[in-house]
């Protein structure tokens, strides 16, 4: 339901309590009034789906209306919106992994788009509404746009970071709409917390032996190995 302007966006939609078609001569879509081409329609039932290219000029993005009918049942229309992203404003794709540790280093990805970064741009990052300050090793690159750094933080809870590529947003348009910010959680290293088990599921019929993996488990609380499980034979 959104796409980059000016670039060839194939969409495909799909339909619920429409009419069985069987061409796409039976088909009529437009985007914001205009003729637009449908392909590949298949009908299931009252499931019909199709797809057709879009490419909208539309540099500051924005909403376009996409209406959908057939010739054999003109007065049912369907419509849907399609999103036209503003590609000069960074949005965020992901952060990995969200949460770790307090008091330690941890190695975080975040994964940007339309990001404004190239290979080797110096990374700029704000912590909890500070200045922003250049980020010494980190790395960018890949698609979508990678920047690979550290976080680390004291207390603990949830901290607002931001990334820009320059020391000054504030000062400068371009850059102001390519800050991203983020949230990463830091846990209590103090704290009792399962780090993982294995296996994760099993088909059994009698116990399962499972092994846990636990942070900061008193030793008073491990319980000695149980006696081994045994089955009298009839």
């Amino acid at each position: 339901a959104e796409g980059r302007p000016g670039s060839l966006t194939a969409v495909s939609m799909r339909l619920g309590a429409f009419r069985s078609l069987s061409d796409t001569a039976q088909l009529r879509v437009t985007v914001d009034g205009v003729t637009a081409v449908p392909r590949k329609v298949s009908s299931f039932m009252v499931e019909t789906r199709f797809e057709f290219d879009m490419s909208l000029e539309d540099v500051d993005g924005g909403e376009h209306a996409v209406r959908v009918w057939s010739t054999l049942d003109v007065d049912k229309v369907g419509e849907a919106t399609f999103e036209c992203l503003d590609t000069t404003i960074a949005a965020l794709v992901g952060v990995f992994p969200s949460k770790a540790f307090a008091r330690a280093e941890t190695a975080v990805s975040v994964l940007l788009s339309f990001s404004g970064y190239s290979a080797s741009d110096t990374v700029y990052i704000s912590s909890a509404g500070g200045a922003y300050e250049s980020r010494a090793g980190a790395a960018v690159g890949g698609v979508p746009m990678e920047v690979a750094l550290s976080l680390s933080s004291e207390a603990v809870g949830v901290v607002a970071f931001s990334l820009a590529p320059c020391a000054a947003p504030a000062d400068d348009a371009a850059c102001a709409k390519k800050v991203v910010p983020f949230s990463f959680t830091f846990l209590d290293p103090d704290s009792v917390r399962v780090l993982g088990f294995f296996p994760l599921s099993e088909y059994v019929s009698g116990r399962t032996r499972i092994a846990v993996t636990v942070k900061n488990l008193p030793a008073g609380l491990v319980a000695p190995p149980a006696p081994p499980h045994l089955s009298r034979g009839g």
